[in-house]
C-alpha cells in the first residue's frame, strides 16, 4: 500500500465498492424486451409482444407510444375494448412483477401522412406513481399502402352517389306513368283503326 498514490486509492475504491454498486443496481433494473416490425406502412395496424421482467411485486400503468415530437400513434385498449391515444397510461394495467402480452398500435389519422424514423417507446411506472422506467428503440415508419382519399372527395362522391339515388326514385313513377300512356295511345289507335272508331 505504501506504493500507491492518491489516485491509485481512488481507483481501487471505485473498482471494489462503486462498481459492483453499480453493477447490481443494473442488476435489479426492469428488464423489457419487445418485438416489433422496424419497418411499418403508415396505414397498417402494428402487432408487438411485449415482456416485461425484474419488477417488485406491485400494480402497474404501461404506455406504449411512437412518436417524433409529437405522439405520433393510438394503442388499442383491450380492458375498454376500444382505441385510445398513447399519449395516456394504460392505467393499473397489470399486477405482480412480470408481463408478458401482446398489443396492437396503428397511427392516428392525422399522422397518416407521416414517414420517416421515429422512436417506439414502452414506459413503465407503479400506478398513482410519476417516476418510470422505459425502453426506446427505433421504427421506420413507410407511405401507405392505400393513398387515402381526401375527405373532400370522399364527401363530394357520396354527395353524387345519393343525389343519383334520389333522382332514380323521383324520375322512376314518371317513366312508369309515361311507359303506360305510350302502351294504351298504341293500343287506342289500334283499335281506332280496327274498328274506324273516331275520337
Amino acid at each position: 500500500m505504501k506504493g500507491l498514490s492518491r489516485g491509485g486509492i481512488l481507483w481501487l475504491f471505485f473498482v471494489f465498492l462503486l462498481f459492483p454498486l453499480n453493477y447490481f443496481a443494473k442488476e435489479n433494473e426492469p428488464k423489457i424486451f419487445v418485438s416489433f416490425p422496424k419497418e411499418v406502412y403508415s396505414d397498417e395496424e402494428i402487432e408487438i409482444k411485449v415482456s416485461i421482467s425484474n419488477l417488485k411485486n406491485g400494480e402497474y400503468d404501461l404506455k406504449i407510444a411512437i412518436e417524433k415530437e409529437k405522439i405520433l400513434s393510438e394503442i388499442f385498449n383491450k380492458k375498454e375494448q376500444k382505441w385510445q391515444s398513447s399519449q395516456y397510461y394504460l392505467k393499473s394495467y397489470f399486477s405482480g412483477s412480470s408481463l408478458e402480452d401482446n398489443f396492437k398500435l396503428k397511427l392516428k389519422k392525422e399522422n397518416l401522412d407521416f414517414q420517416g424514423e421515429a422512436d417506439f417507446i414502452i414506459r413503465i411506472r407503479e400506478s398513482g406513481k410519476s417516476n418510470y422506467f422505459q425502453k426506446k428503440e427505433k421504427i421506420t415508419i413507410l407511405k401507405p399502402k392505400i393513398t387515402p382519399t381526401p375527405l373532400f372527395f370522399k364527401t363530394e362522391i357520396e354527395k353524387i352517389d345519393e343525389g343519383k339515388i334520389q333522382l332514380k326514385k323521383f324520375l322512376f313513377p314518371f317513366f312508369v306513368a309515361f311507359s303506360f300512356s305510350l302502351v294504351f295511345g298504341i293500343l287506342a289507335l289500334k283499335i281506332k283503326t280496327l274498328f274506324k272508331i273516331k275520337f
